[in-house]
């Protein structure tokens, strides 16, 4: 609002100038001064009724400063005209200036000034001026100009790094010179000191100041300034005159027309304001600080950043819910960290070995990897770390033991009952061998569960390396970004029952060298399921790369980008639909080489599926390339630009009784049966 009355206010004013003479300055500054950079533009305007010895005036100022933001100066006065043309001025301003995050400051800004001529032996030498500003900042304080960073850590604090802006309160004594006029020139120099102060942000210094000119109507001016905190500045300015409406002055011959009026205040215009950057500790959204709980198992019993819990147990009976305990490598070894770790509602267990994005009320805040590696953890019985809703776990490489009874999965999370989220970032799940499911996120009853995991790495099981479990009327919404399964039973192994609804993607993930499918989405019973494949790969597994394959009632619908599918034991890519499924699958730019079939799509029952397959390719599978099968209701949809090349008995095989329309574009070798 402050914003649009600045122009507003000038617009009005600009309107009605002729009728009372007002004069207009219209200058250029260019280059830094004292609170603002590189250059700013002003339009003034003033007027004074000088026709008796109590003068009232006004001064207004519309600024406009670098990048476009704007800013003003309105002011008013009274002067009082003493004999021989000496003169004593008060006067006062509301002062507004935006800043480069469109934040508003203002101030009120008030002042003397004095001008007495300078008269020897009959002869006018011009004036001598004075003014003393006072300015006093009124919305004075805008946090957070810049997105906060990591400052540290102290006690159980994190600590921001947080830059302020404030407007300053200062004052300045400005005292110059005024020439009369010689040639139709005026030559005017000033010097001038200043103190501006607030919080820990200190200014005392002085400027020097050259003005000439021309008529009165042109001006040039050059100005020095230095303090340590602005440092040293210098800048120039340009300037012309305007005089709209009756034009009073003196004889040009007498040379002292411009001297001996009342003229402009000479002050600062842009509210003097800077940066202060400062350590604050950080605060959750409620405005309570963050805890965080450190562990390091060389050291420590305390649990803070100095003197950290020497084992995971001792954190975890000092935790409370919302707390983040902060974990690093120590010696490297599983000492003190062999017993796993039970979550608490909205906790963050964090490795020191990547970084840490932890929401504040000041925003998003990354704290960055202080070491090298993050800790090593175990556990005997149980899951590795047992997740809670809404939890974090960031970091952190767990490894099932070797031998005992009673071991479960190193990061579990299993919710019944209401909404949650959970996020698994850059962790590592090591299997040994041992037949257990290593990341395994299960949604029952009639739960709502947002899951993202990111950046983890699981292997060696002989299980399945990550595992998603839906029933019930549970809701799961799952994502997997970057994510990689090495020697693993089933890379990913989706078991959905009941009448769940599920959303599963992966994005530019991987399954290598597993016993079983790389891919697995077994959706069943009345379980919806949208299921979605960017940039993904399955290479060498014993079994299908990727493969959904449903029972009765599911309503399935499948996607698959820039997928590939290479050299394992059976299909590439496999769509199975059975009882009264209904399905959808498209297929764009993906490949499927040296495996058995390249592409296996097929109904049975009553089942029905749409299929879509654009630019992909088939090329030196064992068995053929596309195969197209129904034995069901209906196989639908097209084969558009696709292309197979040297696989064994077929390159295509659509077999689609009782289709309604299947379409194939492109050149290929298509063994065709209806």
């Amino acid at each position: 609002m402050e914003k649009y009355l600045i122009k507003y206010l000038f617009i009005a004013i600009l309107a009605c100038s002729s009728l009372i003479g007002i004069e207009i300055d219209a200058t250029h500054t260019q280059g830094n001064g004292v609170g603002y950079k590189r250059q700013y533009s002003k339009i003034g305007i003033y007027h004074a009724f000088e026709n008796y010895r109590f003068q009232p005036f006004i001064d207004l100022r519309y600024l406009v400063l670098n990048k476009g933001k704007q800013g003003a100066n309105l002011g008013a006065g009274i002067g009082y005209q003493f004999a021989q043309e000496s003169r004593l001025s008060a006067y006062a301003f509301f002062d507004l200036t935006e800043s480069s995050t469109n934040h508003i400051f203002n101030q009120m800004m008030g002042g003397l000034s004095y001008s007495h001529p300078l008269i020897f032996s009959g002869k006018d030498w011009g004036e001598i001026a004075s003014n003393f500003n006072g300015y006093f900042p009124l919305k004075s304080h805008e946090k957070r100009i810049k997105n906060p960073s990591f400052g540290g850590f102290k006690g159980n604090n994190l600590l921001i790094c947080q830059t302020d802006r404030y407007a300053l309160t200062g004052s300045n004594l400005e005292i110059g010179y005024l020439s009369s006029s010689w040639n139709n020139w005026n030559l005017y120099a000033a010097g001038s000191a200043y103190y501006f102060k607030r919080s820990d942000l200190h200014a005392f210094g002085g400027y020097g100041k050259l003005r000439l000119t021309y008529n009165n109507l042109i001006s040039i001016e050059g100005q020095v300034s230095g303090d340590r905190l602005f440092g040293t500045n210098i800048n120039g300015t340009i300037g012309i005159r305007i005089p709209l409406g009756k034009r009073e002055m003196k004889a040009v011959k007498n040379r002292q027309y411009s001297t001996h009026k009342s003229r402009p205040v000479e002050r600062f215009e842009p509210i003097v304001s800077d940066k202060n950057k400062r350590k604050i500790v950080a605060k959750d959204r409620s405005g309570a600080p963050l805890n965080f709980i450190f562990v390091n198992n060389l050291n420590g019993s305390d649990g803070t950043f100095e003197d950290p819990f020497a084992t995971l147990a001792d954190a975890q009976s000092a935790a409370n819910p919302g707390d983040i305990i902060y974990v690093f490598p120590g010696d490297g070894t599983t000492k003190g960290m062999d017993q796993g770790f039970v979550m608490q509602e909205r906790q963050t267990l964090a490795g020191s070995g990547v970084a840490l994005d932890v929401s504040t009320n000041k925003g998003s805040i990354i704290i960055p990897a202080l070491t090298l590696n993050g800790p090593q953890m175990t556990f005997s019985s149980g899951n590795g770390v047992e997740i809670n809703r809404d939890c974090t776990v960031s970091g952190i490489t767990v490894s099932l033991p070797y031998g005992g009874g009673g071991i479960e999965s190193p990061f579990n999370f299993d919710f019944s009952d209401g909404t949650a989220s959970v996020r698994i970032l850059n962790c590592v799940a090591l299997g040994n061998g041992f037949p257990k499911d290593l990341i395994a996120i299960e949604a029952r009853g009639t739960s709502v569960i947002t899951a993202t995991v990111v950046n983890c790495l699981v292997r060696d099981t002989t299980r399945d390396g990550f595992e998603v479990r839906s029933q019930d009327t549970a809701t799961l919404n799952a994502k997997y970004i970057n994510c990689s399964a090495v020697n693993c039973g089933e890379g990913w192994e989706a078991d959905l029952m009941g009448s769940s609804n599920t959303n599963l993607a992966f994005i530019n993930c991987s399954a290598v060298s597993g016993s079983d499918e790389g891919y697995s989405i077994d959706p069943g019973d009345s379980v919806n399921l949208v299921v979605n494949f960017s940039q993904c790969k399955a290479n060498n597994n014993d079994d299908e790369g990727f493969r959904i394959l449903t029972a009765p009632l599911a309503n399935v619908q499948a996607s698959f980008i820039n997928c590939s599918a290479n050299s394992n034991g059976t299909e590439g890519f496999r769509m199975d639909t059975g009882g009264t499924t209904q399905g959808f699958a498209s297929f764009t730019n993906c490949t499927s080489s040296n495996n058995s079939k390249g592409f296996l799509l097929q109904t049975t029952g009553t089942s029905s599926i749409n299929t879509q397959l654009e630019n992909c390719n088939s090329t030196n599978n064992t068995a053929g390339g596309f195969e197209i099968k129904n034995s069901g209701t209906s196989i639908t949809g097209s084969l558009d630009n696709c292309s197979a090349v040297g696989n064994g008995s077929f390159s295509f095989d659509i077999d689609t009784p009782g289709a309604g329309t299947f379409t194939i574009t492109g050149d290929g070798t298509i063994d065709l049966q209806l």
